[in-house]
């Protein structure tokens, strides 16, 4: 009697433990991906900086116990100190590379560790719900507010609604897409109702707001995830296909847009000239500069200065993430984001469920090609590549039958 009683105290603090935990793990997630319209509320600006702190402590602490690295986060680390060199080497935004995009973003990968580490099923039902409830109230947003939310920096107002406007809307429906996919088929064995209701929300939100790049997209993966992810087409369909493809899209239409027989014959036989909406004019003026400073790039700039340098042009950014990558970090931050994803490739290819495996390609692959339309925000692509390497190698095929412990040497530095 007394053993069950002992019992009983152990599991309701295990799921009280649990629950406290979901909601660390959350708080995180909100943060590191933080809503657009935060910043116009007073409140949440005002303590913003004092919450981002306590987390970088839970962090730092966390990593005093562990005592351990993993690769992909080392990657970060000297990613980030590469974008801070280049940054004061060019007398630019240092507060940003050195917080925003510098101390936040090591404490954002720091978070993904300990979540994951801590308890898998929790850490993906977590980024499952974080991002599901964020669409939830964006979709609301734009029936609440048909004529935007707020107005941005650029004067703006009928694009910005709670998580910004329409082409930022994709990266947290990738997220939840990708999350709740790999949630429901490790621990419920099937699709379930809420995450067809997911895909719902999605689509009326791009019924009501739409954006070509982030649609087609969308689009591509719900095809192949429904059609094509079979054994025969997976000849086809992989990541060796996505990445020449993706390869040969940058050199020959993006890199050298201005003069190469591909696209003259494609223009002649459209007999249309192929800007991608004005994208190739931006384009064209963020390579001679991406040419000057080839090996450190430009650092991070605010938006008034690339607004100047672009000129007559109106852009913030390369919308080219791979130019934007080249443009502020350089060759040697472009290695980096190459390395992870790297890493990421080897661990997957020994993923047991193969079906996850080549949905995973498709998700890179398809994101990938979105990349050549889209700057999207640099969080976004180290939160991706290092939540899939961590998921990826805790979940591969096992050959020596022994099982794979988080602490193996193979991983850690």
């Amino acid at each position: 009697m007394q053993t069950q009683k002992v019992e009983s105290m152990k599991s309701i603090w295990i799921k009280n433990h649990s629950i406290k935990n979901f909601f660390l793990l959350g708080i995180i997630f909100v943060f590191a991906f933080y809503p657009a319209y935060f910043d116009k509320v007073p409140l949440l600006s005002k303590y913003d900086i004092l919450i981002n702190l306590l987390i970088i402590c839970g962090i730092f602490f966390y990593y005093l116990s562990y005592r351990r690295i993993p690769k992909s986060f080392l990657i970060v680390i000297l990613y980030t100190i590469a974008q801070f060199g280049s940054t004061v080497w060019n007398h630019v935004d240092i507060k940003t590379s050195l917080w925003g995009k510098g101390i936040l973003l090591i404490a954002m990968c720091g978070g993904i560790q300990w979540g994951y580490y801590y308890n898998e099923k929790l850490f993906l039902k977590t980024i499952y719900s974080v991002f599901y409830i964020l669409l939830a109230v964006n979709l609301a947003t734009l029936f609440l507010y048909p004529n935007g939310m707020y107005v941005n920096d650029m004067g703006l107002q009928e694009y910005n609604f709670f998580l910004g406007n329409y082409n930022v809307f994709v990266i947290y429906f990738f997220m939840s897409a990708l999350s709740g996919y790999l949630y429901v088929k490790k621990y419920k064995g099937r699709i379930t109702g809420d995450y067809i209701f997911l895909w719902l929300i999605i689509l009326i939100t791009f019924y009501k707001k739409r954006s070509a790049t982030s649609m087609v997209g969308v689009l591509l993966l719900l095809i192949y995830g429904v059609l094509f992810n079979r054994k025969g087409t997976r000849l086809l369909f992989n990541i060796k296909t996505y990445s020449v493809f993706n390869l040969f899209f940058f050199f020959f239409i993006v890199w050298n847009s201005a003069d190469n027989w591909i696209v003259k014959g494609i223009t002649g036989l459209l007999n249309r000239n192929m800007t991608f909406s004005g994208r190739t004019v931006i384009w064209d003026k963020i390579k001679p500069l991406v040419k000057q400073k080839w090996l450190l790039g430009n650092g991070l700039e605010t938006e008034e200065v690339i607004l100047e340098k672009l000129k007559p042009v109106q852009a913030v950014h390369a919308h080219n993430l791979y130019l934007d990558i080249l443009y502020k970090n350089g060759l040697i931050g472009f290695i980096l984001i190459a390395i992870l994803f790297f890493l990421l490739t080897v661990y997957k290819k020994k993923l047991k469920d193969q079906h996850v495996r080549y949905f995973l390609e498709a998700f890179l692959g398809i994101f990938m090609l979105m990349c050549q339309f889209e700057a999207y925000s640099i969080k976004f692509v180290f939160f991706m590549l290092i939540f899939l390497s961590m998921y990826a190698y805790e979940n591969q095929e096992i050959n020596t039958g022994q099982v794979l412990q988080n602490e193996d040497k193979a991983h850690i530095i």
